[in-house]
């Protein structure tokens, strides 16, 4: 899970570039593109290689299994799965039509779903009892 929280912050900031690559006195939204910036080429690639290999680890440590029983055997909070996915959605929606203001509230929405998805079943004593007796 920290390696998808990995990837949601590097989304969220551009992977920097909208960090540590501000235009000078280009405004509060001016940003290089990636071929400005030297080695900028390598973002995407190194990017998409890092999810590439964090998918590659869930399979080969094969928490798919622990993931798949807790599914089956755990308790769940209904409602923070729904949020979540509500977001992802209304995000979707939000930037395909560019309605700016629905696509971050959806963002929102879908961060503090997860963060209650994993408040919530992180301290759940279910999940501990799941992932201990079905390995």
């Amino acid at each position: 899970m920290a390696l998808v929280m990995i990837i949601l912050f590097l989304r969220e900031i551009n992977c920097g570039r909208t960090v540590f690559f501000l235009v000078p006195g280009g405004g509060p939204n001016a940003f290089y593109s990636w071929k400005d910036i030297p080695y900028g080429y390598l973002a995407h690639p190194l990017y998409g290689l890092f999810m590439a290999l964090s998918g590659l680890y869930f399979i080969v440590s094969k928490s798919y299994k622990t993931l798949w029983n807790y599914f089956l055997h755990a308790k769940l909070a209904i409602l923070p799965w729904v949020f979540m996915f509500l977001g992802i959605i209304f995000g979707v929606v939000g930037e395909e039509i560019g309605a700016f203001i629905l696509e971050e509230m959806a963002e929102t929405l879908f961060y503090v779903s997860l963060m209650a998805l994993l408040f919530l079943q992180g301290f759940n004593k279910e999940y501990i009892k799941t992932t201990e007796e079905y390995k």
